[in-house]
């Protein structure tokens, strides 16, 4: 029934090359198109050291900056610009491990660190492990110790 990872009644349309046409010829120049451009920013991008993780911080902070209405002639927007790219170099190892365990996360603390998004004091509470019942905050904040 199989020959290789191909069933018999398909192999026939991979075997056979596609019809050239136009539309064909279009594709496929349109594809090699794409992926020269792909390849060029990736190796633009780690030409200068700017991986995934640090174009996801940037993206982020840009979309909530485009979000909030500032535009790049703005102060308040170059602040925080120059003030990404020096968290993001300071704090890289950090942002590594926030990004692979917890991207919302790491999405929250990157805008909480540029005063971009404030912290209720119940947002805190919750990311603290505080629940409100007094006997057990207490035992979370003293480590489990009695006195």
């Amino acid at each position: 029934m199989k020959e290789g990872y191909v069933l018999k009644a398909d192999a026939a349309k991979h075997l056979t090359p596609e019809p050239i046409t136009y539309e064909a010829m279009k594709r496929k120049s349109e594809k090699a198109a794409q992926t020269a451009l792909k390849d060029a920013k990736a190796s633009i991008l780690n030409a200068a050291g700017i991986g995934k993780v640090e174009a996801y911080c940037i993206n982020t902070v840009l979309a909530e900056l485009k979000r909030k209405g500032f535009s790049p002639e703005q102060e308040e927007y170059k602040r925080i610009s120059r003030e990404t790219a020096r968290m993001v170099i300071r704090d890289r190892k950090g942002i590594w491990t926030r990004y692979y365990t917890d991207k919302e996360g790491l999405k929250d603390w990157l805008l909480w660190k540029l005063g971009l998004k404030k912290e209720t004091v119940f947002d805190r509470m919750k990311r603290m492990g505080v629940t409100g019942d007094v006997l057990q905050d207490m035992e979370l904040l003293t480590g489990g110790k009695k006195r």
